[in-house]
């Protein structure tokens, strides 16, 4: 997809990790968020309360949704901070603006943790050749959300997982599942680059 902000970068696609630590840039973060792209403000290392500062400069230039790629590094306290987190995997670049709105609203009404599943639709079987039911089963997908301090607490204790949404629940969070994308795909296989670029070239 083509905008003034891919033309003017010379990207290819208009999700930009718009600086780190001292030098993030939060008038790019939004200029690249309502440019129809993920502005990703780079937290780093950098001292809260100049991230508190830059938050609150990009949610007075955009509505849309933007991300930090440390929001964790963010501790309890006064001032703007998220009261949502969301945690995305890079290999999901076209995940919509719509999915994004969707698993923040649902942490914003009430539970722990937001995400996204898809029905499987293909037979599954299990390593001996067993049909599982699938009727019983989703795909996974991300953005996941959560209740900020909700997940700031979980890793307190520095827990091992491979997903930060299995850790909320195992701690008692309330979960809920909304529904995914199909095209949400996570690029895996060099083909998933063409089909990945086929979606966007149709926004």
């Amino acid at each position: 997809m083509k905008t003034a902000i891919t033309e003017m970068f010379g990207i290819r696609y208009p999700v930009m990790n718009a600086g780190m630590g001292r030098v993030a840039l939060p008038k790019l973060v939004a200029a690249v968020s309502n440019a129809g792209g993920l502005g990703v403000l780079g937290c780093g290392s950098g001292a809260p309360e100049v991230t508190r500062k830059y938050i609150q400069q990009i949610r007075a230039l955009t509505d849309k949704p933007f991300a930090g790629n440390a929001p964790l590094a963010l501790p309890n306290g006064k001032g703007p901070f998220p009261a949502v987190v969301l945690v995305h995997d890079g290999a999901r670049p076209v995940a919509s603006h719509a999915l994004f709105r969707s698993v923040v609203d649902a942490v914003l009404a009430g539970v722990d943790v937001a995400v996204p599943v898809l029905p499987l639709v293909d037979t599954v079987t299990d390593g001996h050749g067993v049909t599982v039911d699938r009727d019983a089963l989703r795909a996974v997908q991300t953005p996941q959300g959560f209740d900020a301090d909700v997940l700031r607490r979980v890793h307190q204790g520095r827990p091992e997982a491979t997903d930060d949404a299995s850790l909320v629940v195992a701690a008692g969070g309330r979960l809920r599942q909304v529904s995914g994308e199909r095209w949400n795909l996570k690029v895996t296989e060099p083909s998933d680059l063409h089909v990945a670029e086929t979606i966007l070239g149709t926004r």
